[in-house]
């Protein structure tokens, strides 16, 4: 599906730039640490890419979740009959999709609490919402996804059905 296709590519290049970004930053950090450069001027650097992880980690499971390839013990799912197979599967969806939106909702509270408070990171002084702002945006476009595979499994025939 289009959408689908949008919120991968998007999610992709952001995780790229961030993992670019982050690489640089270890490899210039540990070369510092290493010849004695720059003194105490690179020690946010690790709280840095740390952030930098969480926010890749989070949005690219929405990919893994519009290609249908998170981890999966199919081999029960793959020996019912079509009709059953894709019943299990849209109600897997359904659940993981719950799933999601409480932590949504519940990532949500915490940056409620985290902007009431104004708690900053040590290093980087950085406002704590914006890196925990990850845990609700991956997990909303990750159940975006997820809706979205619903609408294709009830699209298909039921012989093209697969769990994997």
């Amino acid at each position: 599906m289009k959408m689908s296709d949008f919120l991968n590519r998007i999610c992709q290049k952001i995780s790229g730039i961030l993992l670019a970004v982050m690489c640089i930053l270890v490899f210039t950090s540990t070369l510092a640490r290493i010849f004695g450069i720059g003194g105490s001027s690179l020690i946010w650097s690790e709280e840095a890419s740390r952030y930098m992880m969480i926010w890749m980690s989070y949005l690219v499971i929405g990919n893994g979740a519009s290609k249908n390839e998170h981890f999966r013990i199919t081999g029960f799912i793959d020996a019912l009959p079509s009709k059953i197979r894709r019943n299990l599967l849209i109600c897997t969806e359904i659940i993981s999709i719950i799933f999601m939106m409480l932590l949504v909702y519940f990532g949500m509270n915490i940056i409620m609490s985290l902007i009431k408070t104004g708690q900053t990171s040590p290093m980087l002084r950085l406002p704590m919402f914006i890196p925990y702002l990850a845990i609700p945006l991956g997990s909303l476009i990750m159940a975006v996804q997820l809706l979205i595979s619903i609408v294709t499994i009830i699209k298909k025939n039921d012989e093209g059905v697969k769990s994997n």
